[in-house]
């Protein structure tokens, strides 16, 4: 028997979020950062989605993605959410 693959974009639609669990625990690490002054360090940012999550709850972010593609995702959702 396969077990069912569980992907992102399942996880997306169903429930908004990646991974539940993990945004939880980011969630924490990220008002911890905003808290002290600190600032995330994403590299290999993929479409930006824990880099931008960290930006909103006030951390200074710092995203590094090689793939342009990916790179103008982040662009575009630090704009529609009034990001920097």
């Amino acid at each position: 028997m396969k077990t069912p693959c569980f992907g992102v974009s399942r996880s997306m639609d169903t429930t908004r979020a990646i991974d539940p669990s993990f945004n939880l625990y980011w969630h924490r690490l990220t008002s911890a950062c905003f808290a002290r002054g600190g600032l995330v360090v994403d590299v290999g940012a993929n479409f930006g989605y824990y880099s931008l999550f960290a930006a909103a709850m006030g951390c200074r972010v710092l995203a590094w993605e090689p793939v342009p593609q990916f790179r103008a995702f982040i662009a575009l959702g630090a704009q529609l959410n009034n990001l920097s």
